[in-house]
């Protein structure tokens, strides 16, 4: 199944602390209105505020 944990994602990698990831989507996450959702809850649950006080001014890695 495409189901997984986040211990199973296994998203250590060599990203900065602080850094924020670059989210980018399809086109057709803004023609379909399931994929908006999607889209929404991606962007909070990966994106990071901007001005966040512990957040760095750079990019690290792009999330796909």
């Amino acid at each position: 199944s495409n189901v997984h944990t986040m211990d199973e994602l296994r998203l250590t990698g060599n990203c900065m602390k602080g850094s924020r990831p670059m989210l980018t989507f399809d086109e057709s996450f803004s023609k379909f209105s399931h994929l908006k959702l999607l889209k929404i809850l991606f962007v909070d649950t990966f994106g990071t505020p901007r001005g966040h006080p512990k957040s760095k001014p750079f990019v690290d890695r792009i999330m796909g």
